[in-house]
């Protein structure tokens, strides 16, 4: 390793708990809950970046993927037959900002630097814009 270099580190198998419909879990955004929002959006961070474009989307997606595994496993039913829109309906309107916040702290928790990436990600949106306009 040179100096001046750091690694960044990815922190996962981070637990939160949550509770729906009466129902808890385990919210663990580990390898799996990332494969799985790859395969939603074909990259993972393009997912936290998208958290605050549609929020709505993103807490839906995440929590699909936090909890997909720990759902079936609850209902009795093969993990690949749990689908998004089967998550989401689970979502009560009054829970959403209480998901939000429990979206950001496991992004937080889990990439220290996200907010910054997401930030940096943003600005260079708005360069863009900015430039196109002209």
């Amino acid at each position: 390793m040179s100096k001046g270099k750091s690694l960044k580190k990815i922190t996962t198998d981070i637990k939160r708990k949550i509770e729906i419909k009466g129902i808890e879990y385990d919210c663990k955004l580990d390898m799996n809950a990332l494969a799985e929002l790859e395969d939603i959006y074909g990259d993972f961070q393009l997912a936290f970046a998208r958290f605050k474009e549609k929020p709505n989307t993103t807490v839906r997606a995440i929590i699909y993927a936090v909890i997909k595994k720990e759902y079936a496993e609850k209902a009795c039913i093969k993990e690949s037959e749990v689908t998004i829109g089967e998550i989401g309906s689970l979502i009560e309107l009054k829970d959403l900002s209480r998901l939000c916040e429990l979206v950001g702290q496991l992004i937080n928790d889990s990439f220290p630097e996200a907010t910054e990436n997401i930030e940096e990600l943003e600005e260079l949106e708005e360069l863009e814009e900015t430039e196109e306009k002209k």
